[in-house]
């Protein structure tokens, strides 16, 4: 968050360490000016950068400026839009009017970068050589989101 924020990031909520036993942190969000791939960090904690996008093919590179490629999410309604992040964006995890918290046990999982485990080996050696994407759809008017979440039309994609 510190080094996010000495090149140029906004700190809108602040992550700080909580204290007693463990190692806990409070939750922090980081407005960046766009995501970059020599400035990506995996980070495995409460802390999340948002940068925002001009239009699809800003998100898309955006989305992909990274070398680890987990997941990445859209909301949108637009199936078009959808087909097209989905095509272009490289991620072993791509969703749609769905977080990339809480995959699916019952899809393939990992990145197709420094993410995930690099998938196994054996059966799934012939993975290595594809491009194998895994993807969760939700329709109607009730998106799920993570608890504590609210959702309106503003998240979502003409």
């Amino acid at each position: 968050q510190d080094d996010l924020h000495e090149r140029g990031g906004r700190v809108l909520v602040q992550s700080t360490r909580i204290d007693g036993e463990g190692h806990f942190v409070t939750p922090g969000v980081v407005l960046v000016d766009r995501f970059r791939a020599e400035e990506d960090r995996e980070c495995f904690g409460p802390l999340v950068q948002i940068a925002i996008a001009s239009d699809l093919d800003d998100a898309i590179d955006q989305a992909n400026a990274t070398r680890y490629g987990l997941a990445a999410s859209i909301f949108t309604r637009d199936d078009a839009i959808w087909n097209r992040f989905l095509a272009e964006c490289r991620a072993g995890c791509v969703n749609r009017n769905c977080g990339t918290a809480g995959a699916s046990g019952t899809l393939p999982f990992g990145g197709l970068g420094l993410s995930g485990n690099h998938r196994p080996a054996g059966a799934f050696s012939i993975d290595y050589c594809a491009h194998p994407v895994a993807s969760m759809i939700e329709s109607g008017d009730q998106v799920a989101v993570p608890p504590g979440m609210l959702v309106d039309d503003r998240w979502l994609a003409p």
